[in-house]
């Protein structure tokens, strides 16, 4: 059996948002974001998480954002599983 990949090195992020805060951001475990009417509170793993907010540009305001892993094979696996965590 392969090891299991669970933290990329890097990432590339393509950002053409309307603000940089709605780009790809790495963010502490823990993220607090308050938009004026509500609060959030972000957890990801104990070493941060990624994340692209849109809300935070506001009325208007686009986003155009990508988050791309460095490739990698999977030659020699017979099954892998890819997650994300959409909030």
């Amino acid at each position: 059996m392969k090891p299991l990949i669970q933290v990329w090195v890097s990432f590339t992020v393509v950002a053409n948002s309307s603000t940089s805060n709605q780009n790809w951001t790495s963010r502490p475990n823990g993220f607090y974001y308050y938009d004026g009417l509500s609060s959030y509170f972000f957890t990801g793993s104990t070493n941060g998480f990624m994340l692209a907010n849109s809300d935070i540009g506001g009325y208007g305001a686009t986003t155009n954002t990508q988050l791309i892993s460095p490739s990698f094979s999977t030659v020699g696996w017979t099954g892998m599983t890819l997650q994300f965590k959409e909030i």
